[in-house]
């Protein structure tokens, strides 16, 4: 069983999740630190018992669709051996939980797993090569 919680920026958990995003991206714009505040929500990270499995943060960024500022989830990621398993699925479905409990309307996403958020209820807003951009309205 999978269970997913809001990030509490003072565990070694969330720490682990930020190491993991660094080590498979690079670096990854707009994460919380510990001590600041911050409009968007919190990371979601995800686990199996006592295991870190992977994790969502989010993001906030302009709208593709209006001149104003919007929620998007910034990252999703999956440890190699979870990878599968739903994970991810539960993940975004969580994050569209908190987006509407955080009072958003809609929810962004920029992604190369574009059958994954089809399938989750998400629509297609562009798409150039293998990157496109998603949407979830939350209304």
């Amino acid at each position: 069983m999978i269970d997913i919680v809001t990030a509490d920026l003072k565990t070694k958990a969330y720490k682990d999740f930020k190491d993991l995003l660094i080590e498979e991206w690079g670096q990854v714009d707009q994460l919380p630190e510990f001590g600041h505040e911050c409009a968007i929500p919190l990371p979601l990270l995800a686990f199996q018992e006592e295991t870190l499995t992977g994790g969502l943060s989010f993001i906030e960024f302009e709208s593709p669709e209006a001149s104003q500022l919007a929620l998007w989830i910034n990252a999703v990621y999956i440890s190699s051996v979870f990878r599968g398993k739903g994970i991810a699925s539960q993940l975004i479905e969580q994050a569209v939980q908190v987006a509407k409990i955080h009072g958003e309307s809609t929810l962004y996403v920029y992604t190369d797993k574009k059958s994954l958020y089809l399938k989750l209820g998400w629509k297609l807003l562009s798409e150039k090569d293998n990157d496109c951009v998603l949407k979830m309205d939350l209304s």
